[in-house]
C-alpha cells in the first residue's frame, strides 16, 4: 500500500535538524512512464531526497526558478485531450512543489547542490497529480464508494498527519534555540503553531488539501483491495522459493566455504559445525591499523607483524585490566559494551568451518574454545580479540517458519502492489496528457524513435 506524504514530509522535517543538505534517499524516477507503473499518487510518499536524484537529469538554467516564476497561478500546466476537468494549474503544482521543498527547508530550487533532484521531483509532482485524477475517477467507474468509516479514517489520519507535522517541526524549532535559550511548555507550542500556520500559508495549503491527500490514499487503497478481491499468492509457491534459496546456499558453500558468509542467512541456513560468537577488540589506533595494512599491502610482512607486536605492547595494561575482569567472573556482555572496539561492540557473529571471512586466525581461534561459554584470545591486524564461544549456531524450524512467514508477506504485497501498478499504466495509456514543460522548467522528452 501507499505511503502517506504527510508522514514522509515529518521525517524528512526530522532529518533536517542533523544535516544541511540531505544526501541519500529513495530512488525516484522523474518520467511518466515509471510514475505510472508504481501507481504512485498524491497519497504516497514524495519522492526522492535532495541530492539524491539522477545527474542525467537536465537542470534549469542558472538562476532560473519556478518558484519566482510570474506564471499565473490559474495556468493549466497538464492538459487531457478531451477531459477538461482533468486539467492540472499551475497553482496545483505549485502548493505540492513548496511542500516538498518545506519539507527539506530549501528556500530556493536553483541550488546545484539538489537543482538536478528538484527537476525530477517537478516532473514527478506533475505525474502524480495525474494519477490522482485518474484515481478519482477509476474509483466511481469501478462503482466503489467511501464508507462512513472511510471518511471517519481520513479525518483520523489528516488529523494524525498534522500532528506529526508538528512533532516535526517541534523538533526544528527546538533545535534553532540560542544556547542556554529555554521556552516553557505554553511558549514551546505557540511557536510551533507558528511555524505550522506559516508553512501552511507559504505552501498556500489548507486543511482541506491535506485530507484530499489522504481521501486520494484510501481510494488508491480501495482500488488495489478491489483489484486484488480473488487474488491469492500461495504460501506454497514462497515455500518453494525458501528451499531453493537453501539449496543455493548450501550449493555455495560447497564450492567455496572460504568466502561463504554464514551471517547472511543465519535465519534459514547454516553450515553443519558453525558456531555462534562473541567477542571483545581491544583494537590498535587508527593510524597504527593503518600503517599495518600498508606494510601488509607492501608484502612486507616481517615489517606488520613487527608493528603488531608493539601494538599489542602498548595495549598489555588495557588488555590485562579486561581479562582480570572476566576471570573475576564480570559479564562478558557488559565488558563488551564497555571495552569493544568492535564497530557494532555488541554484535554476535556466525564462525563457519573453512571462512575465510574473517582476519587471520580469527574463525581458526573460535572454532578451537573446548567448551561452550569458553573463551581463547587472538591477535589480527585489527588488535586484540577475546573471543568467546557463545553456542552451536543452527537453524530450527521456528527459524525457518518465521523467514518463510515474512517473505510470504513482502512478496504478497509486492504482487498486490504490481497489480495496481500494471493498471495505473493501463489506465494512463487511455488518455493523451501533455505535461507543459517549458513552465515547469523540464528538459523535453526524447523521441522514442529510433
Amino acid at each position: 500500500m501507499a505511503k502517506n506524504r504527510l508522514w514522509a514530509m515529518a521525517a524528512a522535517a526530522a532529518m533536517l535538524i542533523s544535516c544541511t543538505a540531505c544526501a541519500g534517499g529513495s530512488e525516484n524516477s522523474s518520467d511518466g512512464s515509471s510514475v505510472s507503473d508504481t501507481g504512485t499518487s498524491s497519497g504516497t510518499d514524495s519522492g526522492s531526497s535532495p541530492g539524491s536524484g539522477d545527474t542525467s537529469q537536465t537542470v534549469p538554467a542558472p538562476g532560473t526558478s519556478v518558484l519566482t516564476s510570474d506564471t499565473p497561478l490559474d495556468k493549466v500546466i497538464v492538459t487531457v485531450d478531451g477531459h477538461e476537468e482533468m486539467n492540472i494549474t499551475f497553482g496545483d503544482f505549485l502548493k505540492e512543489y513548496k511542500y516538498y521543498l518545506a519539507g527539506y527547508q530549501i528556500t530556493d530550487d536553483v541550488n546545484s547542490i539538489y537543482a538536478s533532484t528538484l527537476t525530477g521531483q517537478r516532473e514527478y509532482i506533475a505525474n502524480y497529480l495525474i494519477n490522482d485524477k485518474i484515481i478519482e475517477i477509476k474509483f466511481n467507474e469501478l462503482g466503489l464508494v467511501l464508507t462512513d468509516e472511510d471518511n471517519a479514517q481520513i479525518e483520523s489520519d489528516a488529523l494524525a498527519g498534522i500532528e506529526d507535522m508538528k512533532e516535526a517541526l517541534k523538533t526544528r524549532v527546538q533545535s534553532s534555540l540560542a544556547e542556554g535559550e529555554t521556552l516553557s511548555d505554553t511558549e514551546l507550542a505557540t511557536r510551533v503553531d507558528e511555524e505550522y500556520n506559516k508553512l501552511m500559508a507559504d505552501c498556500g495549503l489548507s486543511e482541506d488539501d491535506i485530507k484530499s491527500w489522504q481521501k486520494s490514499l484510501v481510494m488508491q487503497n480501495k482500488i488495489t483491495e478491489h483489484l486484488n478481491k480473488n487474488f491469492t499468492y500461495e504460501y506454497s509457491e514462497t515455500e518453494k522459493q525458501v528451499a531453493t534459496i537453501i539449496e543455493e546456499a548450501k550449493k555455495a558453500y560447497e564450492a567455496d566455504n572460504a568466502d561463504y558468509d554464514p551471517d547472511s542467512l543465519r535465519s534459514l541456513w547454516i553450515p553443519e559445525g558453525s558456531r555462534e560468537i562473541k567477542h571483545i577488540l581491544i583494537g590498535f589506533d587508527s593510524d597504527t591499523a593503518a600503517e599495518i595494512s600498508s606494510l601488509r599491502n607492501d608484502g612486507d610482512d616481517e615489517g606488520a607483524d613487527k608493528l603488531r607486536e608493539e601494538g599489542i605492547e602498548a595495549l598489555s595494561e588495557k588488555i590485562a585490566e579486561v581479562e582480570n575482569k572476566i576471570d573475576s567472573g564480570e559479564e562478558f556482555e557488559s565488558l563488551m559494551k564497555e571495552y569493544s572496539d568492535d564497530t557494532d561492540p555488541t554484535a554476535s557473529y556466525i564462525v563457519a568451518p573453512g571462512t575465510k571471512m574473517y582476519a587471520g586466525g580469527f574463525a581458526e581461534t573460535a572454532l578451537a574454545i573446548a567448551e561452550t561459554g569458553g573463551t581463547e584470545v587472538c591477535v589480527t591486524d585489527y588488535g586484540y580479540h577475546i573471543i568467546k564461544y557463545i553456542d552451536d549456531a543452527v537453524v530450527t524450524d521456528e527459524d525457518v517458519k518465521e523467514y518463510t512467514d515474512s517473505l510470504h508477506s513482502y512478496l504478497e504485497e509486492a504482487y498486490i502492489s504490481q497489480n495496481f501498478g500494471n493498471a495505473m499504466k493501463e489506465w494512463r495509456a487511455e488518455y493523451s496528457f501533455t505535461i507543459d514543460r517549458e513552465t515547469l522548467m523540464l528538459a523535453e522528452e526524447e523521441s522514442s524513435e529510433a
